[in-house]
């Protein structure tokens, strides 16, 4: 009995291990890391020692690119072929993107270019122009970065208005060396995320250089397109070659939908390397928590617990049945409808005759014959 008890609990045990899902293992927070299977990059042990996390009011301005201006009937204005522009660039370098704008008016429109936050580092070929009727232009955006400023991932907007309405792009620059010490990989496991949850990023660092065994700081943070950190940490560990783990940050449970930055930073001494990926807030559907692996196997494992518990209490209440149950003979035993066809037979089986029976039956009919004829004689005197 005791052994059934022990193969259900351990059964439960294993079964409930074997349903959670990789993807709900977390590295990063603790310090701890995990092998990237297939992945260029190998793991290196490490020592992480998270620090401040910092969660920030967010702004009033919605975060993601689009059109802005008062609600009501939405009049025809112009369009643009990107929202978005990410870009990578060396220090010293020169490069040139284009952004394609199209009047949809029926008449004359007059478009006003300017940048934010990026000013040093894009240059449009015309700050103002007019489009007629249905016109299409292509706009040149000059970028430079000259060797003085800081290697480092810089966020702006490119902003378009009109009289009628107002459409902005936004830009990602991520500056690179020319000759860099460490290769950085940002990589979001899961491009939405709702308020109040986690936002987690495969973090991959390579190390270019001669130097093993050194004492890296890594960083990350949850930010937006008007330069707004939310939430930050930070970790110190050694790496020898290569380093690839899991981080994650909380997602501000008052933060806005929209389009966010997860940036990562990776430094060793005056050394930096910088890199980023982009995910999207998204409200909180109803059906969410439903598809949610851990709410599965938070579920799952409950399921198969009151399964071996029903089981462990029928095994113990069948036990205790049987102890209480009193000891009967091998007459108690047998079924009720042999007990009473032997009754049966014994109340109707005739008595067996022997010879002394026989003779005292005898003796007894010749005293009662000779009684009887003493009782005639003497009624006939």
């Amino acid at each position: 009995m005791k052994k059934g008890i022990i193969f259900i609990l351990l059964f439960a045990f294993i079964l409930q291990i074997s349903i959670i899902s990789p993807d709900l293992i977390t590295i990063g927070q603790s310090g701890g890391e995990e092998m990237s299977i297939g992945s260029t990059f190998l793991s290196t042990s490490f020592t992480g020692i998270p620090e401040e996390t910092t969660p920030v009011t967010p702004p009033v301005t919605p975060p993601g690119g689009g059109p802005s201006g008062s609600s009501g009937i939405i009049e025809k204005s112009f369009t643009l072929n990107k929202l978005f522009l990410p870009l990578t660039v060396k220090r010293g370098e020169q490069y040139q993107e284009q952004i394609i704008i199209t009047n949809d008016r029926t008449t004359d429109l007059e478009v006003n270019v300017s940048i934010t936050d990026l000013e040093r580092f894009l240059f449009p070929e015309e700050e103002s122009f007019t489009l007629a009727a249905g016109e299409t232009k292509i706009l040149n955006f000059n970028i430079y970065f000259s060797e003085n400023e800081n290697i480092d991932v810089y966020l702006g907007k490119i902003i378009f208005k009109t009289p009628i309405a107002s459409k902005f792009v936004n830009v990602i620059l991520d500056v690179k060396e020319k000759a860099p010490l460490f290769d950085i990989k940002t990589t979001i496991l899961r491009k939405r995320v709702s308020p109040g949850k986690k936002v987690t990023a495969r973090i991959e660092i390579l190390n270019l250089g001669d130097l093993k065994n050194i004492d890296i700081e890594l960083e990350y943070k949850i930010r937006d397109f008007n330069n707004n950190t939310y939430t930050s940490k930070k970790e110190s560990f050694a790496i020898v070659d290569e380093f690839s783990g899991k981080v994650f940050l909380d997602v501000p449970q008052e933060l806005q939908t929209g389009e966010y930055v997860f940036y990562s930073k990776v430094k060793y001494n005056d050394i930096i390397a910088t890199s980023y990926d982009t995910f999207t807030v998204v409200e909180i559907q109803p059906l969410e928590l439903l598809t949610n692996p851990l709410f599965i196997t938070i579920i799952s494992s409950l399921i198969i617990l009151v399964i071996a518990l029903f089981l462990i209490i029928i095994i113990l209440k069948k036990r205790h049945l049987q102890e209480e149950q009193p000891s009967t003979s091998p007459e108690e035993k047998r079924p009720k409808k042999h007990k009473e066809i032997r009754s049966f037979k014994t109340t109707t089986q005739k008595p067996i005759k022997t010879p002394e029976t026989s003779n005292k039956l005898k003796k007894q009919m010749f005293a009662k014959l000779l009684d009887d004829t003493v009782k005639l004689r003497k009624k006939k005197e």
